[in-house]
């Protein structure tokens, strides 16, 4: 046999380093989609065999896609080992009446719950909403394509809207809800609804949704969030969907802390007065009211509320929400200010702008899945129900790399020995901790004299160590002053 023979047969049953970093992917993978009962909920959400092929198959060979190099169109063309076929990945995400919003919702929750193993008692966590571009400005055809506007740039463009409702406790992010939404205008859609369908039908009432203003999809999700056992100290929110009626209709079911327009056009209820938020801090402003809180950004803050007048069997009546009102500098102008309102009179003005900083997660999420998960480029279908699976898809990428990331930083994943350990700390009392510092210590000076070393360098040795660890002054007052 020749050395090209042989170099052929050691190919052939060696795998190549592709196919190795491949299997350690897929390997990654399947231990997620065990922990978190992938399979189990896509029997639940009714998502099923198609031609042949298994659920959790399909499911699990889109979920790995970029991971590989690979979208869908390119792995059927230049790849010769398909585990699947491509007729039934494209069946498999078009079938109307999978319930792609069941199942998020349920990986989603096993993920949370997952996550606030690893928090203190106590540790707040948020609901987070904000909506990105779906840009298919290159398409046709697409089911639903309409001309939409990107209150961002301030520009229209052809695509939809991606709502996002999303949990997070500040280090990890996981997004619950996603609907893709077209415009409610029928002048602006492009392409009208293009399967003839039961109109009690999931597919039929996902399209209907496509169509309702974004606040009231909003207002669904997060019921559908909190009915599922997801819990969270409050949903944040921008300028953008900070209406007199989102913001009292959200606080019915939890409490609500956003960013408030300081425009003319948005008024509080102030001391018996209708005052914008500019008149407010004017009145501040008079009476030389000082703010209280030691964050030199945060510049004042007062009790306000919104009122909203709804008509009730031909009679108008008026509906309010009492809250707080925080004025924060602006970082972006000299001079600046912004406004932050919050439905829940129990927290301090530093954690109202804490939580709401937690707001800018979900603009990660979003620049995540566009740049590095094939967001808007992976699936080239026109069917609106392929687009929604997909995206489904995307999150579920999401939610995996933000668990991984977690269990990379995250001590307390370690389990058991993290806790015993960590007990075994938190149970040391102040008086403990100083008798266990003095008694290290000695030790160390009694070695050094037995061994002839200068007993000062040992000292200072010890001193620098104790310092590293956080305790400098305990170590001064206690020990280095009465030695030295």
């Amino acid at each position: 046999m020749n050395s090209a023979n042989l170099t052929d047969l050691q190919n052939s049953l060696v795998p190549n380093e592709q196919d190795r970093h491949d299997a350690r992917i897929e390997t990654k993978f399947n231990n997620f989609a065990k922990q978190f009962k992938v399979a189990r909920f896509l029997k639940e959400s009714g998502i099923k065999k198609v031609n042949g092929y298994l659920a959790y198959t399909i499911f699990m060979f889109l979920l790995i896609l970029p991971f590989i190099g690979k979208n869908i169109y390119r792995f059927f063309v230049l790849h010769d080992k398909r585990p699947v076929q491509k007729d039934a990945v494209y069946t498999f995400l078009k079938t109307p009446n999978f319930n792609w919003e069941k199942f998020n919702l349920k990986v989603s929750s096993e993920a949370v719950s997952y996550i606030n193993t690893l928090n203190d008692t106590g540790h707040k966590s948020v609901f987070i909403v904000d909506d990105t571009t779906f840009d298919k400005s290159r398409s046709s055809y697409v089911e639903l394509l309409a001309k939409v506007y990107d209150h961002v740039n301030d520009v229209f463009f052809k695509g939809f809207r991606y709502l996002t409702l999303g949990w997070s406790d500040g280090a990890t992010f996981i997004p619950v809800q996603g609907r893709l939404l077209s415009s409610k205008e029928d002048k602006n859609v492009y392409n009208k609804v293009q399967k003839h369908l039961d109109p009690r039908s999931l597919g039929a009432r996902r399209r209907v949704e496509a169509q309702t203003p974004a606040p009231q999809v909003m207002q669904r999700m997060l019921k559908s969030a909190l009915d599922a056992g997801l819990r969270a100290a409050a949903i944040v929110f921008d300028t953008w969907f900070a209406t007199y009626s989102n913001i009292i209709d959200c606080a019915k079911l939890l409490p609500v802390i956003c960013m408030t327009k300081v425009g003319n056009n948005f008024m509080y209820r102030y001391k018996g007065k209708k005052l914008t938020a500019e008149g407010i801090k004017r009145e501040l402003n008079k009476s030389n009211s000082r703010k209280v809180s030691k964050n030199k950004n945060i510049l004042a803050s007062v009790k306000a509320a919104l009122e909203k007048y709804v008509e009730v069997n031909g009679k108008k009546e008026k509906v309010s929400v009492d809250g707080k009102l925080v004025f924060i500098k602006n970082r972006n102008e000299a001079n600046g200010w912004l406004t932050l309102f919050s439905t829940d009179l129990s927290l301090s003005d530093e954690e109202i702008v804490k939580l709401y900083a937690i707001r800018w997660d979900i603009e990660t999420y979003h620049k995540d899945i566009k740049s590095f998960l094939d967001f808007e480029r992976g699936c080239q279908s026109i069917d609106y129900d392929s687009l929604t699976a997909y995206t489904t898809v995307v999150m579920i990428r999401y939610i995996f790399l933000n668990i991984q990331k977690r269990i990379d930083i995250d001590k307390r994943t370690f389990g058991l020995l993290f806790h015993s350990v960590y007990d075994e700390l938190v149970g040391l009392s102040f008086e403990e901790s100083i008798i266990l510092i003095i008694n290290n210590f000695m030790t160390k000076v009694k070695h050094a004299l037995e061994n002839n070393e200068d007993v000062e360098d040992a000292m200072n040795e010890y001193k620098e160590n104790v310092i590293k660890n956080g305790i400098k002054t305990v170590f001064n007052t206690f020990i280095f002053h009465q030695f030295k």
